[in-house]
């Protein structure tokens, strides 16, 4: 329609009575120029052929979503490969685009706010230490010559980040290569040493009791995380919490749906997998928004993933400091559970002018559901996490055998499955030692501790610090179990120095890895979520969810509370 010098788009729909048949449409009367109605056959063909079933617009243009997921391949050459065949191929009638979205989209603009916040830093660094110098000079010199100790992580971050932002894909390069560069620069520059005498020095690394346990614990805690998935508990968890929570919840209980099911799988990728698609539904029956069931799905899969005792964040947290989970759980769940309870709250209130909506979901077996509470409450109870992961294995095991979805050799390869999954973090963690124990013998951990130090006055400093050190990591990394591990030892030496309880210092890096890992767009939660969407009317970036991520925006102010305001902290 044009009027005053404007166009504008009109959609013109009738009653559903009246285009029932097409007979009726034929005979719908139409005004014409000279103020007569006709029917619309005497000025147009109307004829039944195939089409598609629905009709998506956006800015008022007709849309067709195209998805596909990628397997074995990184991200940037399959699209690479696809704009080269559509180029060649394609010809695109005159007023058609394509456009290329989903998870590759959220990674341009992921990598593009990285660059950008990169050079923030870079440039707030360079001002602080002016402040500190008055010389432009001394300031550039001391930015530039980062001690050679610490080269090694140096190396590391600039593969790993530096490939994300030039692939524009952050999960192209595997971590174990970026750390094997990095144990390599290790080697070469420690040349006081002979090679036998440096394979010395690392193997008194590897020797420390807490990288063994981590890594056994690893191990089981995939065995027991396999075999569960395999007997169907993850699929009878969500049905159960969508039969339990009332209809009118929706926001709400995909939050809480997906704090169960994280602090049970251990897993927030693992949770967000399962929930996403379910969350996708819950938007295209109500007037409740796309983002914000996502927001509850990321929300619930961090809350399991700070918390869970066979979550890799935790177990990495606890041997690090050499701490019992059950301990680390007390305090982490203390500080936490505002953020929840706020959380639970907002996701209940923002919506509530939606439709109600009952979504359908199958039978539970509460037998399936069962080794999860096994784990979880044996776990607080205090026992022994090896028993309680072997026992819960065993339960599982026997669940899925009596319930018939497992059987025969099916037990070993769910387990070795599971297994299998975990065997990156642990080479990782074991080669992390290794790098550490050459830093530490060049002198890069003293030097480390030492600059931090000076800006330490209190306990209350030293655990700031030790949260910002765990996010900075998390943030080049995008890996919270990772920044755990390379914060760690440093933690632990300032924790000692402050006396701050290991426990606390658990809960340090647990925290503000979760918070930092919720709130990245490049993070794998946010990618595996915003891909989840490809298939909705309007697709989610990874910028449109982290505005709806309400749980780890909580959670970080509850932890600078807890660092700020609390007086004093038990040990």
């Amino acid at each position: 329609m044009y009027e005053q010098g404007k166009s504008f788009d009109l959609i013109v729909k009738v009653k559903d009575d009246a285009r029932d048949e097409i007979e009726k449409i034929r005979n719908l009367m139409v005004d014409t120029n000279d103020g007569r109605k006709v029917p619309l056959s005497y000025v147009a063909e109307v004829v039944s052929a195939m089409g598609p079933n629905t009709i998506n617009r956006e800015n008022v243009k007709r849309k067709i979503v195209i998805s596909a997921n990628v397997a074995d391949r990184d991200l940037r050459s399959v699209v690479n490969d696809i704009q080269k065949r559509i180029d060649t191929s394609v010809q695109l009638p005159e007023g058609y685009h394509i456009e290329y979205g989903g998870q590759f989209e959220s990674e341009q603009a992921a990598s593009r706010t990285l660059a950008l916040t990169s050079f923030i830093s870079i440039v707030v660094i360079f001002l602080l230490l002016y402040n500190e110098f008055r010389s432009v000079k001394e300031s550039g010199v001391i930015l530039l010559n980062l001690p050679l100790a610490l080269l090694p992580i140096g190396v590391f971050l600039v593969i790993y980040a530096g490939s994300g932002i030039i692939f524009h894909d952050f999960y192209n390069m595997p971590a174990i290569i970026a750390f094997l560069a990095a144990l390599l620069t290790a080697f070469l520059q420690t040349r006081t040493l002979s090679f036998s005498e440096k394979i010395t020095v690392i193997a008194k690394g590897l020797a420390d009791e807490n990288i063994i346990t981590m890594c056994l614990i690893f191990l089981t805690a995939g065995a027991f995380s396999g075999a569960v998935s395999a007997a169907g508990g993850v699929e009878h968890t969500v049905n159960l919490g969508l039969k339990l929570l009332p209809a009118s919840w929706s926001a709400a209980g995909l939050f809480i749906i997906g704090c169960f099911l994280s602090i049970s799988m251990g897993t927030s990728v693992g949770t967000i997998s399962a929930l996403a698609p379910i969350a996708v539904g819950i938007s295209e029956k109500t007037s409740i928004s796309l983002a914000m069931c996502i927001g509850a799905v990321i929300s619930g899969a961090m809350f399991g993933d700070n918390l869970s005792m066979i979550s890799d964040t935790t177990i990495a947290a606890t041997r690090t400091q050499n701490c019992s989970m059950k301990d680390k759980f007390r305090t982490n769940f203390f500080i936490v559970l505002p953020a929840a309870i706020l959380t639970f709250v907002l996701l209940l209130i923002l919506p509530s002018n939606s439709e109600v909506v009952s979504v359908y979901a199958k039978d539970a077996n509460l037998l399936l559901i069962a080794p999860y509470l096994f784990v979880l409450v044996s776990a607080l109870c205090g026992m022994n996490v090896f028993a309680v992961l072997i026992l819960g294995t065993v339960f599982s095991l026997a669940a899925g055998i009596f319930t018939g979805n497992l059987s025969g050799m099916e037990i070993f390869t769910c387990m070795g499955d599971g297994i299998t999954a975990m065997y990156d973090i642990t080479v990782i963690s074991i080669i992390v030692s290794c790098i550490g124990s050459l830093i530490k013998y060049n002198g890069g951990i003293d030097w480390l501790l030492t600059t931090i130090r000076q800006r330490i006055r209190s306990p209350k400093g030293a655990r700031f610090g030790i949260s910002v050190l765990t996010a900075g990591i998390d943030t080049a990394t995008a890996n919270n179990t990772i920044s755990i591990i390379l914060a760690g030892p440093i933690a632990k030496e300032i924790s000692t120095e402050y006396d701050i309880s290991p426990r606390e210092t658990a809960s340090l890096l647990d925290i503000s890895a979760s918070v930092t890992q919720g709130l990245l767009p490049y993070g794998a939660q946010v990618l595996y979520a915003s891909a989840a969407t490809a298939s909705a009317v309007m697709p989610l970036s990874g910028v449109d969810i982290i505005a709806y991520n309400y749980y780890p925006m909580f959670m970080a102010f509850c932890l600078l509370g807890w660092i700020f305001l609390l007086r004093t902290h038990n040990k």
